[in-house]
């Protein structure tokens, strides 16, 4: 029961019981039968009352006070047990396009996919359990944004000063197969305001039970994650890196756009030849990959970020936030 109907159903109360006494003593008054002793007791029956009334009230209000000081105190408990779940690197990989089928739709696409890979480690005080991180990518597009999304990464538990992924070789990262075209276009777009942000969030709890969320943003460059080069050369080898970037997502946008064209005679049958379940799909879905293939003899490309000034912050937060920020996670499904 909530405090302020608790008040008003004491009011009442009180209100109702204050009738009945006035209405006791008028009816005492115009009837003198009642004796002494009777109006005595009724009197003090209805004193009696009302200062139940009051002393519940009172209480009830001491009551709230500690009641309060008491969440104060729980909350200021979970808030000095701090995890920090710090992401120290975040990369963008661009894949080459690659020719992909799809049988639901029995449809032929080259896709060029995009990977954010991301390097964790635990910056806080104390363990981190039921760390879930999630990654959208924004592209600018005129006045209107698109936004990719992907699955999300959980981390079942950070000890203080454990990093993530703990294995070199360990595969955690955020895969974005849709819009890939409207992201090379932004990275070409040569404007560094438009080039596309990914917005990184972190939920997680720290032992105690406490509810902390993090939010990250970096912004993506159209250069080379940085190898150990000299001072004196890293401004040229940068410059020089983002032309050859630039060179490269062009020839890629070119294979992606024009691919229904140039392999229209392909696709028409591939489509027909698994219609048919004819053994010669595969042949063709291969030759056909291959000559794709060979139109980007490049490796794939693994783009540097920059985390925005005043981007990040981290808040603690109630359990029924933290409940509505993580009912719409989805987790990715491992296949082999």
């Amino acid at each position: 029961m909530s405090k302020n109907i608790r008040k008003w159903i004491l009011i009442g109360l009180f209100a109702l019981i204050l009738i009945l006494g006035i209405f006791s003593v008028i009816y005492s008054a115009i009837n003198p039968d009642n004796d002494l002793m009777t109006y005595i007791s009724g009197s003090a029956t209805f004193v009696i009352a009302l200062l139940t009334i009051l002393y519940v009230y009172v209480t009830s209000g001491q009551l709230d006070v500690m009641s309060a000081q008491l969440n104060e105190m729980r909350v200021e408990r979970q808030v000095q047990s701090q995890p920090l779940p710090w992401i120290k690197k975040v990369v963008l990989e661009i894949e080459k396009p690659r020719l992909f089928y799809t049988p639901p739709d029995n449809s032929h696409v080259v896709l060029s996919r995009c990977y954010v890979k991301v390097e964790l480690i635990n910056a806080g005080t104390s363990p981190a359990v039921c760390v879930d991180v999630s990654a959208n990518i924004r592209i600018r597009k005129g006045e209107e944004d698109v936004n990719l999304s992907s699955t999300s990464l959980n981390i079942p538990a950070l000890e203080r000063g454990q990093g993530w992924p703990h294995r070199k070789n360990q595969k955690d990262w955020f895969l974005f197969t849709e819009e890939g075209d409207k992201l090379i276009n932004s990275l070409l777009s040569g404007k560094v305001l438009e080039y596309p942000l990914i917005t990184l969030k972190a939920t997680y709890k720290n032992i105690l039970g406490g509810c902390f969320v993090a939010c990250y943003e970096y912004r993506i460059f159209p250069v080379l994650v940085e190898k150990d080069v000299s001072v004196e050369s890293a401004e040229n080898e940068s410059v020089e890196e983002k032309i050859e970037v630039n060179g490269i997502l062009t020839n890629w946008l070119s294979v992606v756009s024009t691919f229904k064209i140039k392999y229209r005679a392909e696709l028409q049958e591939l489509v027909q030849l698994k219609e048919k379940k004819s053994d010669k799909w595969d042949e063709l879905f291969d030759k056909t990959k291959k000559r794709v293939a060979e139109s980007v003899p490049e490796e794939d490309l693994v783009l540097d970020t920059e985390l925005l000034p005043g981007s990040f912050y981290v808040n603690n937060i109630d359990e029924d936030e933290y409940r509505k920020l993580t009912k719409d996670i989805k987790y990715g499904l491992r296949m082999g």
